[in-house]
């Protein structure tokens, strides 16, 4: 259980002369009190995303620190690999240094602020920096994260004199910004790299209290139109990442009502998912500032028409958020080619993977908002409700969703998740499935209490849990009232592991050995495909180990 102290950190928001409200990297000052009550208070979902955050390393009141700020690589970045390295210290060390804060902000603890400052104030040590490989990507999610924990701190109370926000850290932090703000500062970067940076360089903007270059990031997030000469659907923007596709660019064919798809689906799903967290990210920092945009150039405007950066193009980022929850949850859909170098398939990468990118858009549509995030995105509500809440981070990431996006409403509507099974003994319930993807499937309870997945006639279901387990010897527990063929197939139906020939058992129960083959590790989607007139039942779906062969 994490230590609460008697001291609670008190948040003085305000408001820069460039119009810019403080705290406003990501998250607001209310926002931030509405987490420290609920979760002092031990009400949930705080308390769940609470102990998750805290059992993560860089959370704990020990963290370390990458930075070493007596060196001359960290004074004077160097060009090319050393850059590099530089780089990845600093996005550890932002990662490190907004989890601590929202650790302060929580318990009061001394340390955690400690833990933070000492962060902030190695990297003020930067000098200059030179060009180095993924600049973009490195820097893009280090300064975020830094400029989100440095937002709080020099908005937040105190215990220690000495751990306070001072006039000569918001000097130095300032300068260490400007000589690294060229790493983010460009409007060629590709796909999520672009969204990367353009995160890191809105934070600075912010921070910095720099109107005119923030009005250019808004317009960079939402249309960018500088890369539309060069774009080929490359561009990371709101428009052009989730696109919106009214003909096949391979067979000519109309495509009516325009489909919507996110872009970098065509590389595969972990490059897709960086796209909607750091748009989402964008996105929420925007409504924090109170940014609203032009509904068709998505230029920052305070004209009667404007939206917000999530309603803009009729809530494009949910959409793209939602297609991508829809396939890798097993449903059927396709991908049309949008970019130079896509195939007109999906990339046959990390299918069926989860990331914690969802948080932001399932609570901003359901508490802030207060819209039917269900009807808009049910498959996204679907992945999130089951498989990503309460929310976890990657290092790219602040995730933490139902800490800091939760309003009070969420006391008496949170979800609570399922618990994930145990499959230690290499067993799976193939009532688990994730999609049905066609024919007549459901999920049925005999009179003993046995759950178990029905397949009537040809018909098709997906498991996106299956994992990555080594292909071996397996047992299916099955029956069925006429003899029928069960394929199981990875990353799509055509690269079948598995064809069994199941019998009629009249209504009883029997067990089917078989045995995996060929390669299906790059995707957790298992697919049932089942070809015949009568009625299967699946009940467990066994990989035997070395022992039980």
């Amino acid at each position: 259980m994490v230590e609460i102290t008697d001291f609670i950190p008190v948040m003085t928001e305000y408001r820069d002369d460039a119009g810019f409200v403080h705290p406003g990297v990501g998250v607001s000052a209310e926002m931030l009190r509405t987490m420290q009550r609920h979760a002092r208070a031990h009400d949930e979902p705080w308390l769940s995303s609470m102990e998750k955050l805290s059992s993560h390393p860089r959370a704990s009141a020990d963290a370390g620190m990458s930075c070493k700020p007596e060196s001359d690589e960290f004074i004077h970045i160097p060009f090319g690999d050393g850059g590099l390295a530089v780089a990845h210290c600093a996005q550890r060390d932002g990662d490190t240094a907004s989890k601590q804060a929202i650790m302060y902000v929580i318990t009061g603890d001394a340390r955690y602020r400690a833990n933070c400052m000492r962060i902030l104030r190695a990297w003020m040590c930067v000098r200059d920096a030179a060009l180095h490989r993924d600049q973009q990507i490195r820097w893009g999610i280090a300064l975020y994260h830094l400029c989100f924990a440095a937002d709080i701190m020099r908005t937040t109370s105190s215990p220690d004199a000495s751990l306070s926000w001072t006039p000569d850290d918001d000097e130095r932090f300032r300068s260490f910004l400007n000589v690294v703000e060229f790493t983010v500062d460009g409007w060629w970067y590709f796909m999520n790299q672009h969204s990367y940076a353009l995160k890191g360089w809105m934070a600075k903007t912010i921070f910095c209290g720099e109107r005119g270059k923030y009005n250019i990031a808004v317009e960079r997030a939402t249309v960018h139109k500088a890369y539309e000469p060069h774009n080929r659907g490359r561009s990371g923007s709101i428009k052009y990442q989730i696109a919106s596709i009214t003909e096949d660019t391979e067979t000519g064919e109309v495509v009516d009502p325009p489909f919507i798809e996110v872009t970098e689906v065509g590389r595969d799903q972990a490059h897709a998912y960086g796209n909607i967290g750091s748009l989402s990210e964008i996105a929420m920092t925007m409504y924090v500032q109170g940014t609203r945009v032009d509904p068709e150039t998505g230029e920052a405007s305070e004209d009667e028409g404007a939206v917000g950066a999530f309603e803009f193009l009729s809530d494009r980022l949910l959409a793209g958020a939602d297609y991508i929850a829809r396939f890798n949850l097993g449903y059927k859909t396709r991908y049309y080619r949008t970019y130079f170098d896509a195939p007109n398939s999906w990339n046959k990468r990390n299918f069926g993977r989860v990331d914690p990118v969802f948080g932001i858009l399932y609570h901003y549509y359901k508490y802030h908002a207060r819209r039917d995030v269900h009807a808009l995105a049910p498959y996204m509500c679907e992945m999130y409700e089951k498989f990503s809440s309460p929310e976890s981070s990657l290092e790219e990431f602040i995730g933490y969703s139902e800490l800091l996006y939760s309003t009070d409403e969420a006391v008496h509507d949170h979800i609570v998740p399922p618990k994930p099974r145990d499959r230690a003994d290499g067993v799976y319930m193939c009532a688990d499935i994730t999609a049905v993807r066609e024919g007549d499937v459901s999920v049925c309870d005999d009179n003993d209490g046995r759950r178990f997945l029905r397949m009537r006639g040809d018909s098709e279901a997906a498991d996106r849990t299956f994992g990555h387990p080594a292909l071996a010897d397996a047992e299916l527990v099955y029956r069925a009232d006429g003899e029928c063929t069960l394929s199981l197939s990875k990353c799509d139906t055509s690269n079948v592991l598995a064809r069994v020939t199941l019998r009629d058992t009249h209504g009883e129960w029997e067990t089917v050995a078989f045995r995996f083959e060929g390669n299906g590790e790059d995707s957790t989607i298992l697919y049932y495909t089942a070809e015949g007139h009568g009625t299967v039942d699946l009940y467990t779906l066994k990989l035997l180990s070395e022992a039980e062969r």
